[in-house]
């Protein structure tokens, strides 16, 4: 708690000193516009008569605009910019250690190898913010999704790696600007890939697993597999209560999970930007720090109901064992 106390007091020192840029920036922006006015007021009395008056005039006045406006822009984006790497590589940091000492935080860089491509397009979204170690002996991943602009494909690109790769969805879906992920390691003996899709994203081409025993999860999300009985085993009671509770919290937007590759992948539509801050606003305390933390031992909580440490996967079931409820 020290060490993030200190670093939230270096953070509001920075922040401040990053203000105090911007408000001189902002007063010598004021005192050259009124240098500027004066030249056009000069021009205006000495050469109006001049044939090349409109020239000077509206030439002098164009000028003046762009280099006040660059030098506004490219300078508030630098302060900006160095003040948000410090807030991320301070107080993130240490707030990512405070939760827990064994995990890890970085900006731009996974904190260890993850194949993201092994699944599908994710070469088309932006990943920032990620975090990473081991929760109770399971290693996992957690970043910041974004989508890019550019990108007209995204939408289908991100539903077909929510649910399953080389099926055909529905392109029309509202998918939002940024999301969570977390990735974890499962290692059970399931040979098959398992998709969880909120109802909003439409109804997919592929085989869907008929109605579970959850009331609530059924009203809420469609699961899609190849194998129906093994897909039941995966979503045992507390793990589709956990994710109707995530969906229902109105914090995370839609709720997407899945089994792909042997890795189980959790997709939180926030449609937020968790990590960044505003330089003129926004200011890190530790009732923050103490709702990051809450919050993301939230999302983790989901691998706890995955049952990693029991046996509940057995190879039978691969063999065309019948289920029975």
């Amino acid at each position: 708690m020290n060490n993030l106390e200190e670093n939230i007091k270096l953070t509001k020192f920075e922040q401040k000193k990053a203000q105090k840029k911007i408000v001189i920036l902002i007063l010598f922006l004021i005192i050259f516009s009124c240098l500027g006015i004066f030249c056009l007021y000069l021009i205006d009395k000495f050469l109006k008569n001049d044939p090349n008056y409109v020239f000077y005039f509206f030439g002098s006045f164009l000028c003046l605009f762009l280099i006040l406006w660059n030098t506004f822009c490219w300078t508030y984006i630098d302060i900006t910019h160095n003040y948000k790497t410090f807030y991320k590589n301070h107080f993130i940091k240490e707030l990512v250690s405070f939760i827990n000492n064994d995990f890890i935080y970085s900006s731009y860089k996974a904190p260890f190898c993850i194949d993201f491509n092994a699944i599908g397009p994710y070469s088309n979204m932006f990943r920032e913010d990620f975090i990473g170690g081991k929760y109770k002996g399971i290693n996992f991943v957690m970043c910041e999704l974004i989508k890019k602009k550019e990108d007209l494909y995204l939408k289908s690109d991100i539903l077909k790696t929510i649910l399953i790769a080389k099926k055909l969805f529905d392109l029309a879906l509202n998918i939002p600007e940024t999301a969570e992920v977390l990735i974890c390691d499962f290692y059970k003996n399931i040979n098959c890939d398992i998709a969880i899709v909120s109802k909003e994203f439409g109804k997919p081409l592929g085989s869907k697993v008929e109605i579970l025993d959850n009331i609530n999860f059924n009203k809420e999300f469609n699961v899609f597999s190849d194998d129906e009985i093994m897909a039941r085993y995966f979503l045992v009671p507390n793990l589709m209560e956990k994710l109707y509770e995530l969906k229902k919290s109105g914090k995370y937007g839609l709720v997407n999970a899945g089994i792909i590759k042997n890795q189980f992948f959790l997709f939180l539509g926030t449609n937020k930007n968790k990590f960044e801050t505003s330089l003129l606003f926004d200011t890190p305390t530790i009732e923050l720090a103490e709702h990051y933390k809450a919050e993301i031992l939230e999302i983790l909580s989901v691998i706890d109901e995955l049952n990693l440490t029991l046996n509940i996967y057995p190879k039978t079931v691969l063999k065309n064992q019948k289920l029975t409820r």
